[in-house]
């Protein structure tokens, strides 16, 4: 799913090191981090997503959970809880 929205540029990932590699996401077990553009509609198309991932599998999402944390220059800025966010 995520894939197909990278494609459909709901969602942009970031690039990374010298060769501009673009991640989206990572994920290890049950976890998932995704790494967005910095952009509000990139924000509210993830959790859209998730949201369909939740319907599709009938896997529960605990978006309190969740946290968004902004990245800038390699130093993480305060956490923002997802749910009051979006």
């Amino acid at each position: 799913m995520l894939h197909k929205a990278i494609n459909l540029d709901l969602v942009r990932g970031e690039c990374f090191g010298g060769n501009d590699v673009q991640v989206s996401h990572l994920q290890f077990v049950d976890d998932t981090i995704l790494f967005l553009k910095p952009k509000v509609e990139y924000l509210r198309n993830a959790k859209r997503i998730l949201r369909c991932f939740e319907l599709v599998s009938g896997l529960k999402i605990n978006f309190h959970k969740s946290c968004v944390v902004r990245v800038v220059n390699g130093l993480e800025e305060e956490a923002i809880p997802w749910a009051s966010t979006f």
